[in-house]
């Protein structure tokens, strides 16, 4: 309606302009009246079809309804309706001890599943729904990996490390049937106290059988790890053994070499997935933003470029791919005072778009 208006109102001026300058050309070239009048009106029109063409495409782009799914998506319903149907593992740490729930990623049918896990993450394995988790092992005073059901029942002790040795960061390979894991030494320094000597990724089997090997980092040591659904490639946060520099490192599985993604070597990041294709690696990072405390990233190996997916305020990490999405999803961790811990799930696309998901929980885990 506004452009309609401008048209007209264009068309009514120059016209009235152009009538004014024919009837004093009409005086001094002697023209007659039909002359002066039909040129003006074809002037008219011409230039009325001029300001029509010259505000048509602005206005169009400006006033254009956005495109079906242009529209950001102010729910999980509307970003992922998928993911309702999946189910999703986070800790409840707003009473006086940690909880495991298991719900929808919305928070409904939310049901109590461990009343006081010993550690969280865990490591899934698909068809059994068996936890895998770094325990406190009080024989040695030291931390090894557990096997529970999804339940929270001690199913069996996974591995066994010396006294100044704990097992960490478990994460597990369907397609290959292994599970990776950080094995941290220390040094005893006497009076009770210890420091990190050196860490090293291993893998292993999900029954216990045989010993775990190590997997050679040259040049880094692994702190954390995440496997992709085949196997090939592991995501974690690693130290360049030159300058104890934090960063994060992907490690093709066979292959020699580890690569460091760029452009984090200063922002100590952490908290580090892969997504089960092995394209995406999400982790949480404090570099300065004008955000929150942390904000999630996630590099592309495809393109070789980082985003960062997230703009909230307060902290933000723990990532985890959702396996089962149409597009890459991923669910993480919210901490904001004075709301406490919540659920968001971001979803990639040309801008990255996230929703708050469920109210209540921390470090979510997806269930195959």
């Amino acid at each position: 309606m506004i452009r309609a208006l401008l048209i007209a109102g264009f068309g009514t001026l120059a016209t009235a302009l152009l009538g004014l300058a024919g009837n004093w050309l009409s005086q001094i070239l002697r023209l007659r009246k039909g002359q002066v009048v039909g040129g003006v009106v074809i002037c008219g029109l011409l230039l009325t079809l001029v300001g029509a063409v010259a505000l048509f495409p602005k206005d169009d782009a400006e006033e254009r309804p956005e495109e079906a799914g242009a529209v950001p998506a102010t729910s999980l319903a509307e970003l992922a309706p998928e993911l309702l149907d999946e189910r999703l593992l986070t800790i409840d740490d707003s009473a006086d001890r940690p909880s495991l729930f298991a719900s929808r990623p919305d928070g409904t049918s939310r049901t109590l599943v461990w009343d006081m896990p010993d550690s969280w993450p865990a490591a899934i394995i698909p068809g059994k729904d068996d936890l895998i988790v770094s325990a406190p092992w009080e024989e040695r005073s030291t931390d090894r990996l557990e096997v529970f059901s999804s339940q929270g029942r001690f199913q069996r002790a996974l591995t066994s490390p010396a006294a100044l040795e704990s097992d960490t960061s478990p994460t597990y390979a369907p397609a290959t049937k292994r599970v990776y894991f950080i094995r941290q030494s220390w040094r005893d320094t006497g009076n009770g106290s210890r420091i990190s000597a050196q860490s090293r990724l291993m893998e292993t089997s999900p029954d216990g059988f045989g010993a775990p090997q190590p997997i050679s980092t040259p040049g880094f040591e692994m702190r954390t790890a995440s496997v992709s659904v085949d196997g090939r490639t592991i995501a974690g946060q690693c130290v360049d053994k030159e300058d104890d520099s934090a960063q994060v490192c992907l490690i093709s599985l066979g292959k020699s070499g580890v690569k460091r993604l760029p452009q984090n070597e200063q922002a100590a990041p952490n908290e580090v997935s892969i997504s089960t294709d092995g394209r995406y690696v999400a982790y949480s990072s404090p570099a300065t933003n004008p955000y929150g405390e942390t904000q999630v990233y996630v590099y592309d190996s495809r393109t070789g470029a980082t985003t960062m997916v997230t703009r909230l305020a307060g902290f933000n990490g723990h990532p985890a791919w959702a396996p089962k999405a149409r597009k890459p999803c991923l669910a993480f961790s919210h901490f904001e005072r004075p709301q406490g811990s919540s659920i968001h799930v971001t979803c990639l696309s040309q801008e990255p778009v996230t929703v708050a998901a469920a109210p209540i929980g921390s470090i979510p885990v997806w269930l195959p």
